[in-house]
């Protein structure tokens, strides 16, 4: 693959899910991409998977580091321009998947030019670390909630810090108010630079409701669009405050 990125959430309902098939939906309009629901999660919060597969028909091959290509492929579902793997359908047998069983699986999609690795917020698991750490990009899912941000600090302490896994940060949710901490002040507060805000919608329920992500919403597709502009290293539009338009790298 040519660059495997893992979408992390700081904590449970900060939006992993939806940034993870958002950047894999505009990276896949031009490219080969893989979304590998990871979570260990289960449910297919924005695709419809009528196939009904998911992680779980690979896992005696993961397990025995024996998995073929054509297993693989035939766990995958096409939808919306991608292709993706879907989740657990027994959530209590996520803790049997190893470190070794993420290397067997990352080594299958090596065929697959962007590689999207959606984690969830567990970071507690030994498969789930080993895709993070094999990550080439790591960005983490924040919202401004006080709990949020406390319990991100303590994985970052106890978990992150100490097998040096950092990465970007993207705050969802995000409101302008003088009672909760601002991008700059998360920042500066992780160590991490804050990549971009996605504001609180109202349309966020709906969207789960309709299994759509957000494109509707242009604040939110900008946040999003210049992530994928990141992963893929390609050339972005930004407008100058002269209303003209420039190109510039990421």
């Amino acid at each position: 693959m040519k660059t495997l990125t893992a979408i992390i959430g700081a904590d449970a309902g900060c939006g992993s899910t939806m940034c993870a098939e958002t950047a894999a939906e505009l990276i896949g309009k031009n490219a080969s991409v893989l979304l590998i629901s990871a979570s260990g999660k289960f449910g297919d919060d924005y695709i419809q998977n009528k196939e009904g597969c998911s992680l779980d028909d690979l896992k005696a091959a993961l397990l025995s580091g024996s998995l073929e290509e054509k297993e693989f492929l035939r766990s995958l579902v096409r939808e919306k321009g991608i292709m993706i793997l879907p989740s657990v359908r027994d959530p209590s047998d996520a803790d049997r998947y190893t470190g070794e069983a993420m290397n067997c699986l990352l080594q299958a999609a090596d065929r697959y030019e962007y590689v999207i690795l959606d984690l969830g917020e567990r970071m507690d698991s030994p498969f789930l670390l080993r895709g993070a750490e094999a990550a080439d990009r790591r960005y983490f899912v924040l919202t401004q909630q006080a709990k949020t941000l406390r319990r991100f600090r303590e994985r970052k302490e106890k978990i992150l810090d100490p097998l040096s896994i950092n990465g970007r940060i993207v705050i969802n949710k995000y409101r302008r108010s003088s009672i909760l901490p601002s991008a700059k002040e998360i920042e500066s507060e992780f160590g991490m630079p804050v990549c971009g805000t996605i504001p609180w919608l109202d349309s966020g329920w709906q969207a789960e409701a309709e299994r759509s992500i957000l494109f509707r919403d242009g604040r939110a597709l900008r946040t999003m669009e210049n992530i994928a502009h990141e992963i893929t290293g390609k050339m972005k539009v930004r407008k100058t405050w002269k209303k003209n338009w420039m190109f510039r790298k990421v």
